[in-house]
């Protein structure tokens, strides 16, 4: 016979279970929520930026977690990002789509105040290019999400050789991806999926990593 006790944790459980709101999203809802994200820099509303959510999130899952970060754009609510209570964490992990965008958009101006996201958009918007070197939505994408540090030294080494070889990785090097590069993945992928927000047909660039991208050491929000 069941006991009473196990009843109880089963009900608990499914419970739980029942009131997360995890959705699975298409690139195509990432890119509107972009769009209609209050004040959000214009340079992060793109198909590339809904690319790397896709991609590091596993697939556009809005309940998307680890020790740092999470949702579908992998907010980083630890004591290096937003600082969340757990209660807090469990709200905006549980959130829908639009909401955890909205939620997200501080942390993104925040990192496209860097003087190497403005340098980016300045070229994007010119369509100048950076020491030969063309400046893509994934790029400015790839600024955000890494931070500040990583950002500022790969526009130096564009700016000084036209490459990022030079500059600084994201985090502590493990994947070794540089703005350039994961700016390019991130245009890869925007290319190949359904999306029709902003630039998305770049051509010539690699796909995706296949290791996980680890969170930067110094960003406010992880990718």
């Amino acid at each position: 016979m069941i006991s009473r006790s196990l009843v109880t944790t089963i009900a608990v459980i499914l419970f739980s279970l029942a009131t997360l709101a995890c959705e699975t999203v298409t690139p195509q809802q990432v890119a509107d929520a972009l769009s209609r994200a209050p004040g959000l820099n214009p340079g992060l509303q793109s198909c590339a930026m809904a690319a790397m959510a896709m991609k590091e999130s596993g697939g556009g899952n809005t309940c998307a977690g680890n020790s740092c970060c999470v949702g579908v754009l992998q907010l980083n609510v630890g004591p290096t990002g937003t600082n969340f209570t757990a209660t807090e964490r469990a709200n905006y992990q549980n959130a829908d789509l639009q909401t955890q965008v909205n939620g997200w958009v501080a942390t993104a101006n925040s990192n496209a105040s860097s003087r190497g996201y403005r340098t980016l958009l300045e070229a994007s918007s010119s369509r100048q290019g950076i020491g030969g070197h063309p400046v893509t939505p994934g790029m400015l994408a790839a600024c955000e999400q890494f931070g500040a540090k990583v950002c500022n030294s790969d526009v130096q080494a564009l700016q000084q050789s036209g490459s990022c070889a030079e500059g600084l990785t994201d985090g502590d090097g493990a994947s070794g991806q540089t703005v350039c590069s994961w700016g390019a993945a991130a245009d890869k992928q925007a290319g190949n999926q359904n999306c029709s927000m902003g630039d998305c047909n770049i051509d010539n660039v690699s796909d995706f990593p296949e290791q996980p991208l680890p969170p930067p050491v110094d960003q406010t929000m992880a990718g």
